[in-house]
């Protein structure tokens, strides 16, 4: 059996280091610490809840089935949000 030799160069300088701590820094968004997703009755969080499950679902097992399903799911979230008041 033959290897490759491979030699990786992992030296950096303090200056690297910076400006990639400065990408991440100006890619931060603030986020309010509770969103309450702006006081959803509990039929919308329910719906919520099993569109997420349905997506967990659909990613774990990809049939036509789950992903049909998430769709439809996703469809009627975006629906009811959209006609709940602001």
């Amino acid at each position: 059996m033959c290897y490759a030799k491979v030699q990786v160069n992992w030296t950096y300088s303090f200056g690297d280091l910076v400006k990639s701590q400065t990408v991440v820094e100006e890619s931060e968004r603030e986020v309010p610490a509770s969103s309450d997703r702006r006081k959803f009755p509990p039929d919308i969080l329910e719906l919520i809840r099993a569109k997420n499950a349905a997506l967990r679902r659909a990613s774990a097992y990809p049939t036509p089935e789950y992903r049909s399903r998430a769709r439809a799911l996703q469809r009627e979230v975006k629906a009811r949000v959209r006609e709940f008041p602001k």
